[in-house]
């Protein structure tokens, strides 16, 4: 059995949405304890590419390129140290769907096949 969260892909585009799914991912692991996966979802609605390989591989300093794309600007300072929290533990790592790539969905599936180690044991 695995755990998997699934948030929104379009939330790369909003700071601070991405960061309220980065934080809900670390209390979903820390409370289920399960072997866990996360997921962007609805990658193909997603029009910069080039954004979302940059956030599947953690890089963070792209949240911060636009300060127009805050809700609040009040809590940026805030924003960007839980963002260097996530980065230094090396807590979130995210993997793609795109229900109109099929590599995409199988990619997902071999994850979730590694996570769980089907196939691991053979029966004789």
């Amino acid at each position: 059995m695995c755990s998997m969260y699934c948030a929104d892909g379009t939330f790369i585009t909003e700071p601070s949405k991405y960061l309220g799914a980065c934080l809900t991912s670390v209390a979903t692991m820390t409370q289920l304890t399960l072997p866990h996966i996360n997921v962007l979802t609805k990658c193909d609605k997603v029009q910069d590419k080039d954004l979302l390989d940059r956030m599947t591989s953690m890089n963070f300093d792209d949240c911060f390129d636009n300060e127009q794309s805050y809700f609040n600007k009040k809590y940026l300072g805030l924003n960007k140290k839980l963002f260097d929290v996530i980065e230094g533990f090396n807590l979130i790592q995210y993997t793609t769907s795109d229900i109109q790539d099929e590599e995409s969905i199988m990619n997902l599936i071999v994850h979730i096949d590694n996570l769980v180690q089907y196939d691991e044991y053979k029966m004789p």
